[in-house]
């Protein structure tokens, strides 16, 4: 009988110590699920917020970019001003010098 007691102890503590890994296991499996979600949304708070400052910096580059099409704009346009102005000076010097040689 004493070692019927000894295996009937031995198989109650073999069942409670599977009993305790399985509530721990499922106390472990549900503290994981919790923090892969934390981890998750974090990760999309991260993400959006990382996809935020590349749209900045992309409407910064394309503001810079339209400055800079501008500025490129205003020299284009001031060195046609100076053609416009120098060929209007030729052409008055080219009339001046024809009426001079038709007059003599």
């Amino acid at each position: 009988m004493n070692n019927r007691k000894k295996m009937i102890v031995g198989i109650a503590s073999l069942a409670g110590a599977a009993c305790a890994a399985g509530v721990t296991a499922n106390v472990a499996d549900c503290i994981k699920r919790k923090w892969f979600a934390h981890g998750y949304d974090a990760g999309h708070l991260v993400g959006f917020m990382d996809g935020g400052i590349a749209m900045a910096k992309k409407y910064d580059n394309v503001v810079k970019s339209a400055s800079e099409l501008g500025r490129n704009h205003s020299v284009l346009a001031e060195k046609y001003n100076k053609l416009c102005e120098d060929y209007d000076d030729l052409e008055r010097e080219y009339k001046e010098l024809c009426d001079e040689y038709y007059e003599a």
